[in-house]
């Protein structure tokens, strides 16, 4: 019959032991973020300045805006949306539309690279939202 080996006293000898530490080890961390959160808050970025902001419910055209090249727009929407169309002063028309079996999702956002003055065209039911952010 062999004799257990010989335990050093830093050792935790009950699961309940190591369970308590591990949670007091988590508070400890969540305490230090929160701290740091609280005294270095973050700024707001200034990588995205919005440009515009527009809403309407079904079909719908949208005043204009003007943007630099780089700019995104993201929309949000509690309906059914067939499209969404862009269209650029000098006639330039791009478009996100439904395809079948796949609908436009309640958000989302597309990014563009060319600037200039845009219009937005919405189709479809239901109230809507768009804005749009320069880089």
């Amino acid at each position: 019959m062999s004799t257990p080996p010989a335990t050093s006293g830093s050792m935790i000898q009950k699961p309940g032991t190591f369970v308590l530490i591990c949670f007091g080890l988590f508070a400890l961390v969540v305490g230090i973020t929160a701290l740091a959160m609280t005294l270095f808050p973050a700024s707001a970025s200034s990588a995205h300045q919005q440009v515009a902001h527009f809403e309407g419910e079904g079909d719908g055209k949208t005043g204009s805006f003007v943007v630099d090249d780089e700019w995104e727009f993201r929309w949000e929407h509690d309906g059914d949306l067939k499209a969404i169309l862009w269209t650029r002063s000098d006639g330039q028309e791009e478009s996100f539309i439904e395809m079948p079996g796949k609908p436009i999702r309640h958000q989302g956002g597309v990014d563009n690279t060319e600037g200039g003055e845009y219009t937005f065209e919405v189709k479809g039911t239901g109230p809507w939202k768009i804005d749009v952010y320069q880089f």
